[in-house]
């Protein structure tokens, strides 16, 4: 699968809407937007890369720098973000992760994000500590401590998750998910309660098919303690190349009814060396229109991947209900074309969006060139959840 500049991340999991998106929403989402992951490269060799992007369209001109340098079993990762003002690009924020491997089994990480203050200096907002520990089996354990600065400059937890990978067998796990959160003294002491927890259960058969049950709850403002929010179950068939997956999401109603609101029914198929994604979501509410107890597609996004040596393209396409017509019309289309050699890698990813006449204007052009290494393959850790 083509690999996006970003992070070294596929490019599915960018959001289209995210180059275009203006200075005040990017600093309003911070906290989603730092959820940038510790990366580590998959071999032993000391290596250091960077990555620049420029951002064209709506909410001004960014420029984004990321940095990435490993040295034994350290790594720093560092993700620099300017926006254009009238005196050339001054900082947006800025995200530092450092990652050691301490042991075999040990792994810690601490994220530190700075925006700037009224003087343009570097402040920092929040800091994030990882510790994971790798057991025998596959199984593991992380907990994760997300911290914000008082105004006397101290550091306050505000919120602590911990994460617990089990496994059932050879072919199944268990996951357990809590968030905890700080009291009014910024303290976790005795017994916190929690005031999210999600676990999920993955079994897999020996006829590649794969399912996954999600059950989330959160502490309700009208209740107390957890209260059931979601259940998200998940079916994936694997047939040789081809994938297929359906995934189906049922909320409790005002009198805790569990019912299915909406599925996504992915097919994801390999013929004459293209890549082709096709996703679909139904649902029972559609903007516009009163509930009829029946399910309407009101998304399609169909994602064609191709490449030969040092080119990969991919052509993407999103159709949405129409809120004047109430039917499904192509809403958006990208292209990003990546091309890469011995020196490093360059990619050009244009965005247009529908106009109210049919037509396509061009929304956004996002150019990045990068210097990592052909082949490097890089490897995720758990994504920190940020306040």
């Amino acid at each position: 699968m083509a690999k996006n500049l970003h992070l070294g991340q596929p490019m599915e999991h960018f959001p289209i809407s995210f180059p275009r998106r203006s200075i005040v929403l990017l600093l309003a989402c911070l906290g989603s937007i730092i959820c940038a992951e510790a990366q580590t490269v998959s071999n032993n060799t000391d290596q250091s890369w960077s990555v620049t992007t420029v951002v064209k369209g709506a909410g001004g001109p960014l420029r984004t720098t990321e940095k990435y340098s490993k040295s034994g079993s350290k790594t720093l990762y560092e993700r620099n973000v300017e926006v254009l003002g009238p005196d050339g690009y001054r900082p947006s924020f800025d995200i530092e992760i450092e990652t050691v491997r301490e042991d075999a089994t040990t792994t810690r990480s601490i994220q530190r994000s700075y925006t700037p203050d009224g003087n343009g200096r570097r402040q920092l907002v929040q800091v994030t500590e990882e510790e994971t520990k790798h057991l025998p089996n596959g199984e593991s354990n992380v907990v994760r401590t997300t911290s914000n600065p008082t105004p006397e400059g101290n550091l306050q937890i505000v919120e602590r998750e911990v994460v617990e990978t089990r496994k059932g067998g050879p072919e199944s796990q268990d996951t357990k998910s809590t968030i905890y959160r700080t009291d009014s003294g910024g303290n976790i002491s005795g017994n916190p309660a929690p005031v999210r927890q999600r676990y999920e259960q993955q079994k897999r058969d020996d006829n590649g098919r794969t399912e996954t049950t999600k059950t989330t709850k959160w502490v309700d403002s009208g209740n107390t303690g957890l209260q059931l929010a979601e259940i998200s179950e998940k079916v994936v068939k694997q047939d040789g190349a081809n994938r297929t997956s359906e995934e189906r999401i049922s909320l409790p109603d005002f009198e805790g009814n569990l019912s299915e609101v909406s599925r996504t029914v992915v097919k994801d198929t390999q013929s004459h060396g293209q890549n082709v994604e096709t996703a679909e979501t139904y649902s029972m509410d559609v903007s516009g229109r009163s509930r009829d107890g029946q399910f309407h597609l009101v998304q399609r996004v169909t994602t064609v991947r191709s490449g030969d040596a040092g080119r990969t393209t991919t052509e993407q396409q999103i159709e949405q209900i129409d809120p004047v017509g109430l039917d499904l019309k192509v809403m958006t289309k990208t292209s990003d074309v990546v091309t890469s050699g011995p020196a490093g890698a360059e990619e050009t990813k244009t965005t247009r969006a529908r106009n109210s006449d049919g037509t396509f204007s061009v929304i956004s052009v996002e150019e990045g060139k990068s210097d990592q290494p052909p082949g490097t393959e890089l490897q995720s850790s758990p994504s920190n959840q940020p306040q």
